[in-house]
């Protein structure tokens, strides 16, 4: 058995490098352009205000969650089935975590905040899974780009703030691109959960609240103790910016590459893989959040033994 394992990933590994190869050189596809910052689309804004695609992409994804909200509770009943069931049974779950969590004096309070949070990035996450978002949008010619164009050396066409030219010396505007690939998207969100920790903090709490940041400096060890506490909260900010960020960036440019390197069946393993992802990734900041939450409403001894 150990023989025919080995070889079957033998050959497995040669079919894959030949499929690599062969379509490398007898298709010879146009490498996709990667680019950080989001892009305007052309001609199109409300009021003057350019909207950028992935703007647009996050007004999609929150189009599609009331979309599923309205064909759930349209005709609800008792014993519930399809739509209405798989929605009722994600609500609970996190229902009852974040009672597990935040307990039940705290939890109503806090879920319908970590709810939407988590809906939201799941939603915006798997969008990148849906055929023609970020493939789909407008050729512009580089004089009317407004983006920063250049190519990093032995990497061709391919690398941050790249924009790939086609043979007609074009540039294409993707109508759609993931929200959660966009820094000030995920910035927002770190921003509203880190903020709302501080409310949360202070409803339960009160001035006291304030007292682990504050301390005297008569007191080396309190006052060091407060000044870590102070630059943790900024640090919360950027950790949570960064990593859906990061993340969801990484995996669209890996959905947007392999298609290209490798454009037979094998693509379908990251699309599962990003789907995951996805739903990992949404999970982890609402959870995050709802962990904040529930410590700030502890006093410095609890918060401690927490």
């Amino acid at each position: 058995m150990g023989k025919l394992l080995k070889s079957k990933v033998l050959w497995g590994s040669i079919i894959s490098l030949v499929v690599m190869i062969g379509s490398a050189v007898y298709l010879k596809p146009a490498l996709p352009h990667i680019q950080l910052p989001p892009e305007e689309i052309p001609g199109f804004n409300v009021f003057g205000f350019p909207i950028t695609n992935t703007f647009l992409a996050i007004l999609v994804a929150d189009a599609t969650i009331l979309i599923i909200v309205f064909f759930a509770t349209r005709n609800m009943s008792l014993v519930p089935n399809g739509l209405q069931n798989m929605v009722e049974w994600v609500v609970e779950a996190f229902y009852n975590l974040t009672m597990d969590i935040a307990g039940e004096e705290h939890g109503p309070k806090f879920f319908s905040l970590i709810m939407t949070i988590f809906l939201l990035v799941l939603v915006v996450n798997w969008w990148e899974l849906i055929p023609g978002v970020d493939s789909i949008g407008i050729l512009e010619h580089p004089h009317e780009a407004k983006v920063l164009t250049y190519q990093v050396k032995d990497l061709g066409p391919i690398g941050i703030l790249t924009n790939h030219l086609d043979k007609n010396g074009e540039s294409m505007v993707s109508f759609l691109r993931v929200g959660s690939s966009d820094l000030n998207f995920t910035l927002a969100l770190a921003l509203i959960s880190v903020f709302w920790t501080q409310v949360v903090g202070v409803r339960s709490r009160g001035i006291k609240y304030f007292g682990k940041f504050i301390a005297s400096p008569l007191k080396p060890m309190d006052f060091f103790i407060g000044l870590l506490e102070t630059i943790s909260e900024f640090v919360k900010i950027i950790s949570f910016s960064f990593r859906l960020f990061g993340n969801l960036f990484a995996g669209e440019v890996l959905l947007f590459v392999m298609p290209f390197l490798i454009p037979f069946i094998f693509p379908v393993i990251f699309f599962g893989l990003e789907m995951f992802v996805g739903v990992i990734q949404a999970f982890i900041f609402a959870i995050l959040s709802l962990v904040f939450f529930t410590i700030a409403t502890l006093d410095i001894h609890e918060e401690g033994a927490h």
